[in-house]
């Protein structure tokens, strides 16, 4: 995945929230301006904080409102998982060359990126793990919601609304929203 795909998954996201929560995203504009959410990428030996296994897909550092934490803000992706924007297989000589040299009709399994991402942005927004399959900050990635909107029943709005200013919207636009992002989360 490159950093144009990783650019609008964490985008994706980040709007997803804007949209039922008074919060503002933008990227920081040059290095001396200071960013709550940080993003970087490590594999299992050199990730510095030495929180990412072999089976740690990311992991994000919360609450968001702890200021003296050195760590605050900060998420990780393990790069040895294979991301993609869908989630869909790929083929394994494009994740594995060493091993699959030429191409081969197998797949691999694949992350989707922008899914995984946003139940990393709840824990950094300060939300714990859900216990409920199919929610949006369940703590493990086969059972967890593809979106905050692809919950049944929603759990991850109203947990995020109770800590934060509610986004003031209609209910049709907010519907509206909620179509488009259906369809943008797999398709950018």
């Amino acid at each position: 995945m490159g950093h144009k795909a990783i650019t609008k998954g964490v985008t994706l996201s980040w709007n997803k929230a804007e949209k039922i929560i008074d919060l503002e995203f933008r990227e920081v504009e040059d290095d001396l301006e200071y960013a709550d959410f940080k993003v970087y990428f490590h594999t299992v030996e050199t990730d510095p904080r030495k929180q990412l296994t072999k089976n740690t897909i990311m992991y994000h550092f919360y609450p968001i409102s702890d200021f003296d934490n050195p760590n605050r803000g900060v998420c990780v992706v393990n790069v040895g998982f294979p991301f993609t924007t869908t989630g869909e297989g790929i083929p394994l000589h494009i994740f594995d060359p060493q091993h699959y040299p030429d191409p081969v009709t197998s797949t691999a399994e694949t992350i989707d990126f922008d899914a995984v991402y946003e139940h990393e942005l709840c824990h950094g927004l300060g939300l714990p793990h859900s216990p409920h399959k199919n929610t949006k900050t369940y703590g493990n990635y086969s059972g967890m919601a593809e979106s905050m909107f692809d919950e049944e029943p929603y759990e991850t709005i109203p947990r995020l609304q109770a800590k934060y200013p509610k986004e003031i919207m209609s209910e049709s636009r907010l519907k509206r929203w909620i179509n488009y992002f259906k369809i943008r989360q797999d398709k950018y």
